[in-house]
């Protein structure tokens, strides 16, 4: 399955605002998680593929629910699972800020900054997931400017 091709959620959740998707909405995309998360095969990775969609088109909540899966399968301290732990967060302060709660939001993009430091300590110029740590700080900026 291509992660183009599967469907964007109706509307994107926002905690307090509006309401939860159906139970399971996503076990669909989260099943198709590979066994293990292998950076160099991140473009084979469905949930990483459709997460970044989901995150690029403002679908924060859903966006994160899809990366814990391919976070959970990360080999434990490996770069994948920092990186996707720094994704993870920037999820979470993008959508704090988008309900405009701006210490909340700032406190977790220093997570986020956190977790990247780890993943591409020592290999600052060797990509994650297919992406490089300048295309990380540039996300990093952009968000912080939000």
């Amino acid at each position: 399955m291509n992660a183009d091709q599967i469907e964007l959620p109706p509307h994107a959740h926002l905690p307090g605002r509006n309401g939860r998707h159906t139970d399971g909405f996503l076990d669909h995309v989260i099943s198709l998680a590979p066994h293990l998360t292998i950076s160099d095969e991140a473009s084979k990775n469905v949930p990483w593929l459709y997460g970044t969609r989901l995150f690029k088109s403002g679908f924060f909540w859903e966006a994160h629910e899809v990366w814990e899966a391919v976070w959970l399968r990360a080999t434990p301290n490996s770069r994948e699972q920092h990186f996707m732990q720094g994704m993870i967060h920037l999820t979470n302060a993008s959508l704090k800020l988008k309900l405009d709660q701006q210490r909340a939001g700032a406190k977790i993009l220093v997570m986020a900054e956190q977790s990247f430091e780890r993943a591409f300590q020592g290999r600052s110029n060797k990509a994650v997931m297919g992406i490089s740590s300048t295309d990380v700080r540039v996300l990093l900026k952009k968000i912080g400017n939000m």
